[in-house]
């Protein structure tokens, strides 16, 4: 492993963003050696994956290391499920496809989540009523002494869009434990999935016409990061309580019951606040799903914040409901 000074940092949103330090990491060893030059430094240090989901500012202070370590295990192969190891710097997108073809099922409705799989537990994803938390046994991490250590899935604190490894950065996901089943269980109950489906027979619905549909939906509603620099959802769907479901749902606004309370479209917010079409010279909200924002001319983080906190201030103004981020800010 190399750590090299003023090393570019890869992400989506394509904002030159430059790191003191820089290196890629793709064992355990690479890790300890990390460790030790931080200590030697005296600097800060964060893990980066795809740059799907970060906002770096233009310089940033300290070490900035890529996981790539890769590599997929089959620990287990039960009767109906098998339990499977996947290293955090594979590709997301690549696993779902991958175990769709091993007859590994369950993950078919997070398919064309940009990423690599270690992001996967940090921001708990999901998409289309499935979350990974669903699927995850553990969390293999390395700690800040260097130890290797395996979290449960009630050890990882999961929740919408959360996880421990938000609030404790001294854990690095070196790999993911998916327990998935060998017996098709769809999960077509989401409007945008069920109306794509609709006419099929149930019984001849599998879950790589599932991947195929959602990935068609992703592809209508989303922008290509390649050609419209981008992080996906800049701002998560909002949890709200009861007598906000109540006041929002009078005005017209979809509420969706869940377990835990009540929860509502970051993008029908931004929509009927007037941001569908909002834009300035720098960063612009995506049409086709406005919760999106795209990089017009940003050169620096601090040109998105400006334009993301206009979104916030009409929504909240609005609506008086607070959006939070998805993205990491980081620098």
């Amino acid at each position: 492993m190399l750590i090299r000074k003023n090393l570019p940092i890869d992400n989506t949103f394509q904002l030159n963003s430059v790191a003191e330090y820089g290196a890629g990491i793709s064992s355990h060893d690479d890790y300890l050696e990390v460790l030790s030059f931080r200590k030697k430094h005296r600097v800060g240090l964060k893990v980066v994956g795809e740059g799907s989901n970060i906002i770096p500012r233009r310089s940033v202070q300290g070490l900035v290391v890529k996981m790539i370590r890769t590599g997929i295990s089959q620990l287990e192969d039960g009767d109906d499920t098998v339990l499977v190891e996947v290293s955090a710097g594979e590709n997301w997108n690549d696993f779902v496809f991958f175990a769709l073809e091993k007859g590994w099922y369950g993950l078919e409705n997070l398919v064309k989540i940009p990423g690599s799989v270690g992001a996967a537990p940090i921001q708990n994803i999901g998409a289309y009523g499935a979350e990974v938390a669903d699927f995850i046994e553990y969390v293999l991490v390395w700690d800040a002494d260097g130890k290797e250590r395996t979290l449960s899935r009630d050890e990882c604190l999961f929740g919408y869009r959360s996880s421990i490894f938000q609030r404790d950065s001294e854990l690095t996901v070196a790999g993911v434990g998916l327990r998935l089943g060998k017996i098709p269980k769809l999960n077509i109950s989401y409007p945008d999935v069920s109306s794509a489906l609709s006419g099929r027979p149930e019984s001849s619905i599998t879950p790589e016409i599932v991947a195929s549909k959602i990935a068609e939906i992703r592809a209508a509603k989303l922008p290509d990061p390649k050609s419209y620099p981008n992080v996906g959802s800049f701002f998560k769907n909002p949890l709200i309580d009861e007598a906000d479901a109540e006041r929002l749902s009078g005005i017209g606004i979809t509420v969706f019951s869940q377990d835990s309370g009540y929860k509502i479209s970051a993008a029908e917010l931004i929509d009927r606040a007037g941001c569908k079409d909002l834009a300035d010279q720098h960063v612009y909200c995506w049409p086709k799903q406005p919760l999106v924002l795209i990089n017009k001319s940003a050169i620096s983080s601090s040109e998105v914040s400006a334009f993301a906190e206009r979104v916030r201030s009409i929504v909240l103004e609005k609506f008086r409901i607070h959006l939070n981020y998805e993205p990491k800010f980081f620098g």
